[in-house]
C-alpha cells in the first residue's frame, strides 16, 4: 500500500472516531490503531531506503588533518 492509500484511511478512521457512538468507538480506535502502525512502518521504511541511497550518493570525503 502506499503512503497517500495509508494517509487516506488514516483520516477516515479519524473522523469516524471522532463521531462514533460509544459501542462504536473501541472498534474503530482498534482499526485506526493499525492503520497508524502500517503508517509508522511504511515511514521507516521510506526512511531506510532513503539514507541507503544517500549513502551510496555522497562522494567519498578525504580523511580529516586530525586523523594522522
Amino acid at each position: 500500500m502506499e503512503l497517500s492509500a495509508i494517509d487516506e484511511r488514516v483520516k477516515k478512521l479519524c473522523a469516524k472516531a471522532a463521531t462514533a457512538r460509544e459501542d462504536e468507538a473501541e472498534e474503530i480506535l482498534a482499526e485506526l490503531r493499525v492503520a497508524l502502525k502500517e503508517h509508522a512502518r511504511f515511514v521507516r521504511l521510506m526512511a531506510s531506503k532513503t539514507l541507503i541511497r544517500m549513502s551510496k550518493e555522497l562522494p567519498n570525503s578525504p580523511p580529516s588533518k586530525d586523523a594522522a
